[in-house]
C-alpha cells in the first residue's frame, strides 16, 4: 500500500479479502489482510487497529484516516480535509463535530495524540 493510493472499500459483508482488485482499484481488505484473519475497518474517519505485543512493548500497527473528497462542499460535508503526506501533515475535520466538545476527547483524536506522544 502506498500513501495517497486510492483503495476500494466495500461493506464488510462484501469484503472479499482474497481478491486483489475491486472495481478497478486495489481492494482495501486485500491490502490490509493479516495472517490472523482480523480485518482492518474504516467505519469511522479515524480508525485504529488493535494493539499488539506484550507488556511495555505493546504497539498499535496503524491508525487509518479516510476522507471523502467527492463530498466536499455538500450539506453533509461542508469542510475540506487536507492531506499533505509529503510533509506528514493532515488536517482532518470530522472526528469532533459537536460544538463545545474537547477535540482531544474524540476516540480517533485520542488515538492520534497517543501515537504522537509515543513518537
Amino acid at each position: 500500500m502506498q500513501i495517497g493510493e486510492i483503495l476500494r472499500y466495500a461493506a464488510k459483508k462484501d469484503a472479499r479479502p482474497h481478491e486483489r482488485f475491486r472495481d478497478g482499484a486495489t481492494n482495501f481488505y486485500w491490502a490490509t489482510r493479516s495472517d490472523t484473519g482480523s480485518m482492518a475497518l474504516l467505519e469511522r474517519g479515524i480508525s485504529t487497529m488493535k494493539e499488539a505485543g506484550s507488556g511495555r512493548a505493546r504497539r498499535r500497527p496503524c491508525v487509518l484516516i479516510r476522507s471523502s473528497p467527492h463530498k466536499v462542499g455538500s450539506d453533509a460535508t461542508p469542510w475540506d480535509d487536507y492531506f499533505a503526506t509529503d510533509v506528514g501533515h493532515i488536517r482532518y475535520n470530522g472526528d469532533a463535530k459537536s460544538a463545545g466538545e474537547d477535540p482531544a476527547s474524540a476516540p480517533g483524536n485520542r488515538a492520534l495524540l497517543e501515537q504522537h506522544r509515543l513518537h
